[in-house]
């Protein structure tokens, strides 16, 4: 809600810091002044409100010290095989989230973590599906059933036969979920790993209330696909109001091509290949990890090539959000 001094709560993605120095999590409350493209932890947003001086550094709790090589002593997780136990297969991880605030609502990219290895056995499970966000109703957050979800291919890194690759990933979500993703065509709009919250209203691909951005690139172009990590992306979540239910309004996937190109030189590649970007896409129209390994969904050890039956349940839902919504554009 944006109050009279054009400060909106709203919640923000982890990594957000305030200038007082105040680090939040992800889903923390805060302020956000779109005048100023700036996060404002409560703290200081209750000063200013109040009318006392900005604190300028506020204290932090020194994290407890962990001895080196303890075992419960915090390190990265090392890259985990997704989609099977062989070395070198690659993983899937989304990008951060972004908050930004537009008129009658608020806009965030939506995050996705990659879950720990599991060595769960199971079936293929038809409630084995979990939405990437729901309503106060307990709805999943969808997008409009009822208009086409454009994308346009940067293929500046694209593998042989990419082409072929997304055309048939796109007809499996399609297939599943009733939506309607269509390849638009080609564009040369670079993918943004750094997106502030004015990249997500300036009407480029990838933004809001434009076209889904699917970028073949590399991680010189996008650093969080360094490593293992084979793809990135997500949905713009816009946040409802009183005249406009919340939505999916746009959203990027950005693909390694030339890890991508390595994967499809291995045994049954094309079809392990396919599954990183249906993997992607599911993830762009609302799903998130799981962990049975027998859903394409899964957040590692997976080695389904299609989607499983709670993917397939999922994906239905999703595609089940109802008509119209709200064409008013946005505005910063």
């Amino acid at each position: 809600m944006r109050e009279s001094d054009g400060i909106m709560v709203v919640s923000v993605p982890d990594g957000s810091v305030c200038r007082c120095g105040e680090q939040m999590g992800a889903g923390e409350r805060a302020g956000f002044d779109p005048a100023r493209d700036e996060v404002i932890c409560l703290h200081c947003l209750a000063d200013r409100r109040a009318g006392r001086p900005q604190v300028l550094q506020r204290r932090q709790p020194a994290p407890a010290p962990v001895p080196a090589h303890h075992p419960g002593a915090w390190a990265p997780a090392q890259p985990t095989p997704r989609r099977s136990g062989t070395p070198g297969t690659l993983t899937t991880v989304l990008i951060a989230a972004i908050v930004v605030a537009l008129v009658g609502g608020a806009v965030v990219f939506r995050a996705v973590g990659l879950a720990p290895r599991t060595a769960t056995r199971a079936y293929d499970d038809p409630t084995a599906y979990v939405f990437m966000n729901t309503t106060s109703r307990g709805a999943p957050v969808t997008w409009d059933p009822c208009l086409p979800i454009e994308l346009v291919v940067n293929s500046a890194a694209a593998p042989k036969g990419s082409d072929t690759l997304l055309a048939e990933a796109v007809e499996r979500v399609n297939a599943a979920s009733g939506l309607r993703l269509h390849v638009a065509g080609p564009t040369t709009q670079v993918p943004r790993p750094a997106k502030s919250a004015r990249d997500l209203t300036n009407g480029l691909p990838g933004s809001a209330r434009a076209p889904v951005l699917i970028a073949w690139t590399t991680p010189e172009v996008v650093p969080g696909l360094k490593g293992s990590i084979v793809g990135l992306g997500g949905p713009v979540h816009r946040f409802g109001n009183s005249l406009d239910r919340e939505k999916y309004v746009g959203g990027s996937v950005d693909l390694d091509g030339p890890q991508l190109a390595e994967i499809l030189q291995r045994p049954n590649g094309h079809a392990r290949a396919r599954a990183v970007v249906m993997h992607e896409l599911a993830h762009l129209v609302g799903l998130t990890h799981v962990d049975n390994p027998t859903q394409v969904m899964v957040a590692s050890n997976g080695t389904a090539t299609e989607f499983g039956r709670g993917d397939l349940a999922g994906l239905a839902a999703l595609g089940s959000g109802g008509c119209p919504y709200d064409l008013t554009p946005d505005s910063p």
